[in-house]
């Protein structure tokens, strides 16, 4: 905690041969944070990256498919982490069992599908039959007129007129049969020349076009029945057929979900081997591993190899790119269960470098603490833990967030608890500290001195920082260094001083030396700068953009950073106006609700208004609360000390 895991660089040399092997194991640890080996060799010459982008593409493909299958087998990933997959040996096969596995399934469902087809048009036939058994006589006698073109089929009734109207030059002949819901079933007749003429204007009418069964072999019952049975028979099928499919997919599934581990493991593989350096025999891999996790990487990676390993460990500091600033080291903060979730603020804001101190606890009390004065509330609180606990126990992809939402639950019971509030009520339990709505005054004197830790944490760590980066030019001289740190607290103390005694208590010169000193220090930070720390830079000029411009930026910076250090004091008094806003939306709900009681079903009405009163205060206040929480730390407490610039610990690990 307060630092990042110590890091050491490895260089691993193993034979081809192992290379997969290796990746297995190094991704099941999931320790190394891999680096570009060929890059970073200083045989660069005699060794090339490895290149199984072909390999990639094939499994890529698979990976795809087997996707697809789980899909429409509605089926859930198993993870089975003693899988091993040799990537080039085993592509052939994995794809020979994908293929045949869902050509086993797809010839069942196409089958299946056929049946579906065929079931349905006998059932459609069947029920057109019946919609028009009236006028089956004359479809028959319709059946015989084999030299001419014909055509049946449904037309809006008053588009009759405008198709035949479209075909004035053309020789054809309507026959309506029937008119079923504004639609009139009609067979047209035509000879064989004209077919394409007639079939236009038809679809220009919109004409759908059915298909009815032959009557010459019996009448319209029989031929329904007739297709009612065959319905019933392909139904029949589709049963065997079904049960066959199941049958088969519980065959597969266990297949399936070693095919699919396989694949992805080989994805795993592949892609870090396109970080890996290739030698004539062997690869050369490099990365990063947290110290104290060293001995265990290096355990397994010879078991695997059975010996047949070279490892190769250096600390940061005798690395020469490190010291050049060339190779950055990947941070992996090591902080407690409850206050690991604040990492996420943390790397929303930016990434730290590996010589920062972590700011994770600092940001977890900061958080909490001024949540819990805007919310504060025993009512709303438990109600935004149990939120928070459903969400922990549900949403497995939010537990950062859900811990979160837990902890601000408690923190908000801690401040109803001492401002006495529960759900809004403050005669329910003694305040054990204050009531806000009370003591306004003493309130926002809390907020501000809130504010003044907060601010003084910021430049200490600032302070911190600039040391360990040796950065020393900012960490004495900058606007939140030990110059400026001793002009805010000389301030402040003296502020604290004319509230309490009504005077400053010091004469106007040591006020002046006092205050001015440090701004003056401020004011003339690049000639001193230059003088003490940085006389290398800028071609040896003092005043690399002249005289005039230096007084002018100067003059703007110092005055900039009294307004940034009142307006970032004062901008803490939020965390007062905004618990009384809290206190004030439950008084107008109350206010609303003793409005209503001379309402009929007056209770009913208040009851509704209180319990939707309570659910847009802990919504509405909930979210404006961690809005401003959140622009609190970023904007008045990461900007006094976060330089950035860090990459991420992000380790070679399976999915």
């Amino acid at each position: 905690m307060f630092k990042p895991l110590e890091m050491v660089k490895v260089v691993l040399q193993i034979l081809h041969s192992d290379g997969a092997k290796v990746t297995h194991v190094i991704a099941k640890q999931g320790l190394l944070h891999l680096l570009d080996s060929h890059a970073q060799s200083k045989e660069s010459d005699t060794l090339f990256p490895d290149d199984p982008q072909q390999l990639i593409t094939q499994y890529a493909t698979l990976d795809q498919e087997l996707k697809t299958l789980f899909q429409q087998l509605s089926l859930g990933r198993t993870i089975q982490k003693e899988i091993s997959v040799e990537p080039a040996k085993e592509v052939n096969a994995i794809q020979d069992a994908v293929e045949r596995i869902r050509k086993a399934l797809q010839n069942v469902s196409n089958q299946i599908l056929s049946i579906e087809r065929h079931r349905d048009e006998k059932r459609s036939q069947a029920n057109l039959l019946k919609s028009v058994a009236s006028v089956a006589v004359d479809l028959r006698t319709y059946e015989q007129f084999a030299y001419f073109h014909k055509v049946i089929g449904f037309i809006e009734t008053k588009d009759i007129s405008r198709f035949e109207a479209s075909l004035a030059s053309t020789h054809f002949m309507i026959v309506p049969l029937t008119t079923i819901d504004r639609r009139s079933l009609i067979i047209v007749f035509c000879s064989p020349k004209d077919r394409d003429i007639i079939e236009r204007a038809l679809k220009s009418s919109f004409f759908e076009e059915v298909s009815i069964p032959s009557l010459t072999q019996g009448s319209v019952e029989e031929t329904i029945s007739n297709l009612e049975a065959e319905a019933r028979e392909l139904d029949a099928k589709k049963a065997d057929l079904s049960k066959e499919l199941r049958e088969t997919q519980q065959e597969v599934v266990k297949e399936l979900q070693t095919l699919r581990e396989k694949v992805s493991l080989a994805l795993v593989i592949l892609k870090a081997q396109l970080l890996y350096a290739r030698g004539s025999r062997s690869y050369l891999i490099q990365g990063w591993v947290p110290k104290d996790r060293i001995a265990t990487l290096q355990q397994e990676v010879l078991r695997v190899t059975e010996g047949r390993a070279r490892f190769d460990v250096s600390d940061p500091e005798m690395i020469e790119d490190v010291r050049q600033g060339k190779l950055k080291i990947p941070i992996l903060f090591n902080n407690p269960y409850l206050i690991r979730p604040f990492e996420t603020l943390v790397f929303n804001y930016g990434t730290q470098d590996y010589k920062e101190v972590d700011v994770t606890p600092f940001v977890a009390v900061s958080f909490l603490l001024m949540f819990g004065m805007m919310f504060g509330d025993v009512g709303h609180g438990a109600i935004l833990f149990g939120l928070g606990y459903l969400l922990f126990s549900k949403f497995y992809q939010f537990l950062d967030y859900a811990i979160i939402v837990m902890e601000c639950g408690v923190s908000s019971i801690i401040f109803g608890l001492l401002y006495g509030s529960i759900f809004g009520v403050e005669d329910w339990i003694p305040a054990l500290w204050f009531r806000p709505a009370e003591n306004i005054n003493y309130f926002m004197t809390v907020a501000g001195i809130l504010g003044m830790v907060v601010i003084s944490g910021g430049i200490v760590l600032n302070i911190i920082n600039s040391f360990r980066l040796k950065d020393y030019a900012s960490g004495i001289l900058g606007h939140y260094g030990i110059v400026g740190g001793l002009f805010y607290w000389t301030a402040i103390g003296l502020g604290l001083k004319y509230a309490i005694y009504g005077n400053l208590g010091v004469s106007t010169e040591a006020l002046i030396l006092l205050l001015g000193l440090p701004l003056g220090v401020m004011f003339f930070r690049e000639p001193l700068e230059h003088i003490f720390f940085s006389a290398h830079k800028h071609d040896g000029k003092m005043f690399p953009s002249g005289v005039f411009m230096f007084l002018l930026e100067s003059a703007i910076d110092t005055a900039d950073v009294v307004v940034h250090y009142v307006a970032g004091t004062v901008s803490f008094l939020r965390t007062a106006a905004f618990a009384l806003a809290h206190g004030g939306l439950m008084i107008a709900i109350f206010t609303l609700t003793d409005m209503l009681s001379n309402v009929t079903g007056s209770g009913l009405w208040q009851t509704i208004i209180i319990i939707l009163g309570n659910v847009l205060v802990i919504a509405l206040e909930g979210l404006v609360v961690s809005i401003q929480t959140v622009r609190l730390e970023y904007y008045e407490f990461f900007t006094k000390f976060f330089k950035g610039g860090g990459e991420r610990f992000q380790p070679l690990k399976l999915d």
